[in-house]
């Protein structure tokens, strides 16, 4: 059982209001521990509670609750989730924000440069370039986007006919092609049609190769639906199939998250936008000071 479970948006907003009463920072909802790993080496402990949620309903909900009762200094961070079909209203409550990708990790992984300098950081540079010059790929996070499209592809189609086909650990590392950047076709086919209901193998079984190769998601349009798990998986795939090295996912995971540095990350335009909403509430809740404002003459 996850730790999370028991959670629902009315216990998040209990507990967000026992915090209030003894805590005057502001407060900062997220959807889960990967999120707050993200977000800590930026986000100052002293000046911004995060609190997880255990997914974005929850962290919906308890929002709802916060601006119906009007409770001060509490905003929340929540994934894109840009394949999803149905548009949830309360995205728009004041102190929501949403990641411009399909999820934070998303969002750090496409920093651009960053994956690369923590590849070549741990593994023999020359093995890996030359794998990427062989395969057309400009750099580590090309080669990322390259292996997990036919997941993203997936997921798209699986959402735009209504197919109950779960992506959840999609066992990217294992059916990893070696020296192809790219994942095995037969193999990735074979996971995706074991992971149709019944009812569904007969109607839907017979499409997924075109599903997995699909073009309905250009290249463009790809980069706000990528998931982050997914991308750490290519990663990790990479890194262990072309270069020998075995770190454990989650350290990899979070050696990334740390490297962005606070230029880099405040770049990103939800990170403006959730600097936008605390200031608005007369919070600065990043570790890094606040530049000086610059007079008009």
């Amino acid at each position: 059982m996850n730790m999370f479970d028991s959670i629902t948006a009315d216990t998040l907003y209990s507990d967000i209001m026992m915090q209030r009463s003894t805590d005057r920072r502001s407060f900062l909802i997220v959807e889960g521990s990967e999120d707050v790993k993200a977000l800590d080496p930026h986000v100052a402990e002293s000046r911004c509670l995060m609190i997880i949620a255990g997914g974005k309903e929850n962290a919906l909900g308890a929002m709802e609750l916060v601006v119906q009762n009007e409770i001060e200094h509490v905003g929340a961070l929540v994934d894109g989730d840009h394949i999803c079909k149905e548009i949830d209203v309360r995205l728009g409550l004041p102190g929501v924000v949403t990641t411009d990708r399909n999820d934070l990790d998303s969002e750090v992984l496409q920093i651009p440069g960053l994956v690369s300098r923590i590849a070549f950081s741990h593994i023999d540079g020359r093995v890996l370039r030359a794998v990427l010059a062989k395969n057309g790929c400009a750099d580590v996070l090309g080669a990322i986007l390259r292996i997990v499209a036919p997941v993203t592809n997936l997921r798209f189609a699986c959402q735009q006919y209504g197919v109950d086909l779960s992506t959840k650990d999609f066992p990217i590392v294992s059916i990893y092609s070696k020296g192809k950047i790219e994942l095995s076709f037969d193999q990735a086919a074979a996971v995706a049609r074991g992971r149709l209901g019944t009812e569904d193998q007969p109607v839907y079984g017979p499409v997924i190769e075109s599903w997995l190769t699909s073009d309905e998601v250009d290249d463009a349009d790809a980069l706000i639906f990528h998931n982050g798990h997914h991308m750490f998986s290519a990663l990790h795939a990479l890194l262990r199939h072309e270069c020998a090295y075995t770190p454990k996912i989650e350290n990899l995971e979070n050696a990334v998250r740390a490297a962005a540095s606070w230029p880099e990350f405040s770049s990103l335009d939800f990170a403006k936008r959730l600097s936008d909403e605390f200031e608005d509430m007369g919070f600065w809740i990043w570790r890094e000071e606040r530049a000086p404002a610059t007079s008009v003459a």
